[in-house]
This record gives C-alpha cells, sequence and structure tokens, in this order.
C-alpha cells in the first residue's frame, strides 16, 4: 500500500480492514476527507471510474457518466467500489473469497442500481447529456415538505420519542465516534 505514489499513497495508508483498534478514518467515506485527501479521492474514484467502463460496462445502463459527482449517492458508492475493488485485487491481504464477492455480489448490485442513481433520465447522462431535470420530481416532493423549516424546540414529543428510537439503534456499535 505504501508503495502508491503521492496523495492516493495516503488514501491508502488509511486503509486497514485487518488492524482493528488503530486511528484511522474510512478513505471512501467523502464526508471525511479534506484538502489534498479529497483531491485524492476524487482523482482515485476518476480512474476506478474509467478503468470501470473499460473492463466492467458491459452495456449501455453499465456506463457510469463523466456527470458522477453530479449525482451524489452515486458518487458516494463509487467511492466504496473503489475501495472494495482494492480490496479484493490490490491489498495485500485479498483473498479469492474477497473478490469472488466482489464479482457475485458487489458487482451485480452496484450494476444494477446504477440507473436508479442516474434518476429520472440515466440514458442521457449515460451518453453524456446530463439534464438539469434529473432529480425534478424528488426535489419537489422535499420541497414540498419544508422538512428543514422545523425548529428543534416546535417538534413534538412524540417525534422525540421516534427520534430517540432511531439514535438508541446503534447496531451493537458503540455510541462514541472513533478517534482520528
Amino acid at each position: 500500500m505504501t508503495s502508491q505514489p503521492g496523495a492516493v499513497g495516503s488514501l491508502l495508508g488509511q486503509y486497514q480492514p485487518d488492524r482493528p483498534g488503530s486511528a484511522r478514518y474510512p478513505p471512501w467515506a467523502w464526508s471525511n476527507a479534506t484538502g489534498h485527501q479529497l483531491a485524492a479521492l476524487e482523482r482515485l474514484v476518476t480512474d476506478w471510474v474509467h478503468h470501470y467502463n473499460e473492463q466492467y460496462a458491459t452495456a449501455e445502463r453499465h456506463v457510469v457518466p463523466l456527470c458522477w459527482p453530479e449525482h451524489p449517492w452515486l458518487s458516494h458508492e463509487l467511492a466504496a467500489m473503489a475501495f472494495l475493488w482494492y480490496s479484493a485485487h490490490r491489498d495485500p491481504t485479498a483473498t479469492a473469497e474477497r473478490a469472488g464477492e466482489f464479482y457475485l455480489r458487489y458487482l451485480p448490485g452496484f450494476q444494477h442500481r446504477l440507473p436508479e442513481m442516474l434518476g429520472s433520465s440515466p440514458i442521457e447522462c449515460q451518453r453524456g447529456q446530463h439534464p438539469q431535470s434529473w432529480r425534478r420530481e424528488v426535489d419537489t416532493v422535499v420541497g414540498a415538505a419544508d422538512w428543514r423549516k422545523t425548529e428543534s424546540a416546535q417538534v413534538e414529543p412524540d417525534r422525540w420519542a421516534l427520534i430517540a428510537r432511531i439514535h438508541d439503534a446503534i447496531f451493537g456499535f458503540p455510541h462514541s465516534a472513533p478517534t482520528l
């Protein structure tokens, strides 16, 4: 991992799946990256998309379009896919089982979800014609809900009980965040 050049090498230096307890951040999470890490993640995902399109896109619906940064869900998933590919093929601890898992589970699932991640006009994006209306229907519904204008102090007690239930569902993980 450390033989990788520059900023991408620093991202891979944070990828330590077999070192529990080590202080690190998940390098595939855009929200964790800052400065040079953000630029490195963008470069890594861009390169991964290029190679994915050449190697794994066997139908037009499988093509990741150049406008991928305009699709947040797709952008998050692409970063994870790049590291899943790395884990299966380049990581020194890679195994045939990880590669099999990539090809039998992650890649087909990604390709199946890809058109949905591109919104209402996936083929337009895949043909290099990103429509500004790709999310119009969703934005209309989200905007009509006006959910961001709800003040915390105005939230009714029953809603707080629901929020508390969501918060308390930690799926076995501690509530405290890891130290970086």
